[in-house]
């Protein structure tokens, strides 16, 4: 999941490097990549160890 996070984020820079016409498609995969990030966080804080609210 994390090769897949960065992935999108190069794959954004990259369109916006080579066609800075579609930055629409870069932003797209901006956010692709931010949610997956947002999603794996929730995921791991879900099955913390630790109590909530003591880290």
């Amino acid at each position: 999941m994390e090769v897949l996070m960065i992935l999108l984020f190069l794959a954004c820079l990259a369109v916006l490097y080579f066609k800075p016409q579609k930055e629409g498609l870069a932003f797209l995969l901006f956010w692709c990549a931010t949610g997956l990030c947002f999603f794996m966080y929730m995921v791991g804080s879900i099955n913390a160890i630790l109590p909530n609210m003591t880290y």
